[in-house]
């Protein structure tokens, strides 16, 4: 009987292993790491904040037409948006916390953005 509790034991940990290690990461998007924080001054729109956008905002914000009638495709519709609030509320403090749908923003993908927000948004 103990026996066959430990192979039964050792069965279930070993297929819980395998089955939780199996899964694909296709179609995710790539982790962006922040640069050090004396490096802030660095961050641009175009080298590192427009990725994150086309990966995780444009499928749904494509132009003005789209959801909320919010278009996040060029430099000038992030930085009026940005400059608004709307980013920092929705997208890095999660209110609400819906957004994005394309997934949530890993810590370093919100630290390069309040990052760039706090030392003017350059293009």
């Amino acid at each position: 009987m103990k026996l066959k509790f430990i192979v039964f034991s050792s069965a279930l940990i070993i297929s819980t292993l395998v089955l939780t290690n199996c899964t694909k990461d296709e179609g995710k998007a790539p982790v962006v790491t922040p640069p050090p924080v004396e490096s802030c001054d660095t961050i641009t729109y175009n080298k590192h904040i427009k990725k994150i956008m086309d990966d995780y905002c444009v499928s749904c914000h494509k132009n003005s037409s789209d959801v909320g009638g919010v278009g996040l495709t060029t430099y000038a519709e992030v930085k009026d948006r940005t400059q608004a609030g709307r980013m920092k509320a929705r997208v890095i403090d999660g209110v609400p916390s819906f957004m994005p749908q394309g997934g949530q923003l890993s810590s370093s993908q919100k630290q390069l953005i309040t990052c760039w927000i706090d030392k003017g948004m350059k293009e």
